[in-house]
């Protein structure tokens, strides 16, 4: 059960299978208290009733990704949730976890003076690695949508970049400002097909005249390889945008910050 109260989201949790997963989740949303990118844990409670209870306390967010996937938004305001992304994929990777489930559902905003702040959420079936940057062995997880070829695969090692993968399909969405059908659209392109990337049609609900070759050609593309080694990471892509729109900047997490603004002031 979830509910909200002033500007907190309190997550109440009782069914015991359900609370062993939560209870994993509150470990690593402990991590997050400082991340402009990644949920925010307020606090935790505990009621010894009956059965015990578990209260998970969150930020309140105005809603999903999903909302601005089919919202009327510019290519300043894409780009800044790209960035946003790409920075919330970077601070998972350093505290070495994998997210294993990004899709729109998952990812949370707030509207404020004209830009939407990001959050990364639900990290109930995330993967925190030790000493290696992949896992052996991974149930099958995440959504099918948006998983990659890896984690579908019984034999492959799961990494960071699987969260690129994913994130790279939900930028297809937010970029074409629709949500794609899987049958006829992501299968293709998982199985190699980009045809539908070559399309460049006037997007109804986005205020820019048509789809950036750069984001497609030099982000997307990169995000999507089937093979995971082929990928760029969250920390390459950065620096690709930061390099198309920005001249003579350090390759430095913050220097990164301090050029997001500049950036925004580009469009």
């Amino acid at each position: 059960m979830i509910l909200s109260q002033n500007k907190l989201v309190i997550q109440l949790v009782s069914n015991v299978n359900t609370q062993t997963q939560s209870e994993k989740e509150q470990k690593l949303l402990e991590k997050f208290q400082d991340s402009k990118y990644l949920l925010n844990l307020r606090k935790t409670a505990y009621a010894k009733l009956s059965s015990p209870l578990l209260f998970i306390f969150t930020d309140l967010c105005e809603g999903e990704l999903t909302d601005l996937i089919s919202k009327k938004i510019s290519k300043k305001q894409i780009i800044s949730i790209m960035v946003q992304l790409l920075f919330g994929l970077e601070e998972l990777k350093q505290m070495k976890i994998i997210h294993v489930d990004i899709k729109p559902q998952n990812i949370l905003y707030n509207y404020q003076n004209g830009n939407y702040q990001i959050k990364i959420a639900d990290f109930g079936q995330a993967k925190q690695l030790q000493d290696k940057d992949f896992t052996d062995y991974l149930t099958r997880v995440g959504t099918l949508k948006y998983t990659s070829k890896e984690i579908l695969s019984d034999d492959e090692k799961i990494g960071y970049k699987s969260d690129v993968y994913s994130l790279g399909i939900v930028f297809i969405e937010l970029i074409f400002g629709r949500l794609f059908d899987y049958q006829q659209e992501i299968k293709p392109l998982k199985q190699g097909n980009w045809d539908i990337l070559s399309q460049r049609p006037k997007v109804e609900n986005r205020i820019f005249d048509k789809i950036d070759d750069f984001l497609i050609e030099k982000i997307i593309k990169n995000m999507i390889q089937s093979i995971q080694y082929e990928r760029k990471d969250s920390r390459e892509l950065l620096s690709l945008i930061f390099q198309e729109f920005l001249t003579n900047h350090q390759q430095t997490q913050v220097d990164f910050e301090k050029c997001l603004d500049k950036l925004m002031n580009q469009f």
